[in-house]
């Protein structure tokens, strides 16, 4: 079993990645491994350096689900698949922007609930929502402003995607708006997946890192 990790590049080439974004309870469970590619980490080609979390604030096991790994020398994302790139972090200005859109969740997480994983990343679009809309579906108060919900009828993620990423295409730029969780089930009408949301956490993550920019501008 693995977790899914997405990524966000803290140098100023849109080539090399210095920080690893995933959710806390990602690494509380399952060992991390990153893509597909002859598990990149383990090669030696960038060794961990230091495993970053979040301060939690709050009693609640899934509030503020975010942690992040450094590398101890950036890697060159050329060097491995000229394909990949890292993903944009979103702008904290106007956090509602990225409600009631239509994002891209992807993973190597089963296909159903309980059910296998496939042999290559799946991707899927799901629409965001209000907390106060996902709320109706959990209970009230259950969905804390550092979550942000998505659905969409026979779609969802699903075990073994924790830690991955949910975007948005802004300008042809993907932004990182949320990462993959938890939530009852898989594509359960009653209940939508749930997200820890990036912009929430900004500040944590770009104080955090240290080390520059993300990518540039559109």
């Amino acid at each position: 079993m693995v977790c899914s990790v997405e990524v966000h590049s803290s140098m100023t080439a849109g080539s090399s990645l210095r920080h690893i974004a995933l959710s806390l309870v990602c690494l509380r469970f399952y060992w991390v491994i990153i893509f597909n590619l002859k598990l990149i980490l383990l090669k030696g080609e960038s060794m961990l350096k230091e495993l970053l979390i979040i301060p939690v604030t709050t009693d609640r096991i899934m509030d503020n689900d975010f942690s992040l790994l450094e590398l101890s020398t950036p890697l060159n994302l050329d060097s491995v698949d000229p394909e990949i790139r890292p993903v944009c972090l979103p702008s904290a200005s106007n956090p509602s922007q990225y409600e009631n859109v239509p994002s891209v969740v992807s993973g190597w997480g089963t296909t159903s609930s309980g059910g296998s994983q496939p042999n290559a990343l799946r991707d899927t679009t799901v629409k965001t929502m209000s907390n106060s809309q996902c709320n109706q579906n959990y209970g009230s108060g259950t969905i804390l402003n550092s979550m942000i919900c998505a659905a969409n009828p026979g779609r969802d993620s699903c075990q073994g995607d924790s830690g991955g990423p949910l975007v948005r295409n802004v300008g042809g730029y993907f932004n990182l708006i949320g990462v993959v969780s938890w939530g009852y089930g898989c594509a359960d009408s009653r209940y939508p997946g749930v997200y820890s949301r990036v912009t929430n956490a900004i500040n944590w993550i770009t104080t955090t890192s240290r080390s520059g920019t993300t990518c540039p501008s559109p």
